[in-house]
């Protein structure tokens, strides 16, 4: 496809991962409340992250740069567990205590007392997504070199010939590999946003009962 189609392909996904942008910064002050506690400072930094990931994400999509979009849409996926992570710990001062300390959560156990390593994170993220795996797997390739950085060199194989394209503008070739990225992208930021909906649900639910024993 040329450069026209795939904008035209690529503008519903930049518009709804605007969308979503838009709707985070909106969920800060229900998220925060109106009682400031510990597990909030993490929220917090999670927030951020994911607006900082938007604005990374749909400049890198907007320059066809497939390396660190895949990059991106595996950290987007971390933000997801993460916020799994704290709301099934057993002891949720402990974990917030964990990562402000910058230490591995993967020490620490859920409330079934599995431990909170990222397989374990994974497979229990298939709960609210079926493809959670496969598609982490896939991302994870463009955080670790991978077999994914070589044949994006790859422009022409022929004659028992190759000719290498390195460091130039993405071939066409791969813009569908781009439009999947950013549709995996809006699908990660959406699941994001319900998990944090869902603890601004509590935090204006605490932050009711903390009202009512003043």
């Amino acid at each position: 496809m040329n450069d026209i189609e795939y904008f035209d392909l690529i503008k519903p996904y930049m518009e709804g991962i605007t969308q979503c942008k838009k709707e985070t910064m909106e969920l800060i002050p229900d998220v925060i409340g109106d009682n400031l506690i510990g597990v909030d400072f993490c929220f917090i930094g999670l927030l951020d992250r994911n607006i900082r990931l938007a604005d990374g994400f749909l400049l890198l999509i907007k320059e066809r740069n497939l390396t660190c979009a895949g990059a991106l849409l595996r950290l987007q996926m971390d933000n997801c567990m993460r916020v799994l992570a704290i709301s099934i710990a057993n002891d949720e001062k402990e974990i917030v205590e964990y990562i402000l300390d910058g230490k591995p959560i993967s020490k620490l156990k859920d409330r079934d007392g599995n431990r909170l390593q990222d397989a374990y994170l994974r497979k229990k993220m298939g709960l609210y997504d079926k493809q959670f795996e496969d598609v982490y797997y896939n991302a994870s390739g463009y955080i670790h070199f991978s077999s994914k950085a070589f044949y994006q060199t790859v422009e022409e194989c022929n004659d028992g010939k190759v000719n290498f394209h390195i460091g130039g503008i993405l071939s066409e070739k791969f813009d569908k590999y781009l439009i999947e990225c950013a549709t995996a992208y809006l699908h990660y930021n959406k699941l994001f946003l319900s998990f944090m909906k869902q603890e601004a649900i509590w935090k204006k639910d605490f932050d009711r009962r903390m009202e009512a024993g003043s």
